[in-house]
């Protein structure tokens, strides 16, 4: 799913400007006309933070890989933490079925437990 233009990764939160880059005098003739686009093309936009990442990248490459880096570090966290959750929903759905299963041949769990043991 393609990310859209008003979503900020976390690391360029600190770019963002903290007060208004300009002042605008709004009228109902400027709001139909083109420049709107044009003076509201600003910081927070996807293509403003490829910007930021491409001079980043090209004054400090240890930095854009340092980023790079721990963004994976984070994606490969959250795959493997996501692979465990599956993984322990699928033994409880199992050892629920050999409840259930032991339960409909008229034997005990312990009892079915203990013959797969075996």
């Amino acid at each position: 799913m393609p990310l859209s233009d008003d979503y900020i990764r976390p690391e360029f939160l600190s770019y963002l400007p903290k007060t208004p880059l300009f002042k605008l005098e709004i009228t109902d003739a400027y709001i139909q006309s083109d420049q709107v686009i044009n003076d509201f093309y600003a910081p927070g936009l996807r293509k403003w933070f490829g910007h930021i990442k491409r001079t980043i990248y090209l004054r400090d490459r240890k930095l854009h890989k340092k980023i790079k880096g721990e963004e994976k570090i984070k994606q490969d966290q959250e795959r493997m933490a996501l692979k465990k959750l599956k993984a322990e929903e699928k033994a409880k759905a199992k050892r629920d079925a050999s409840i259930e299963t032991a339960s409909l041949q008229g034997t005990s769990v312990n009892t079915y437990q203990k013959d797969n043991d075996k």
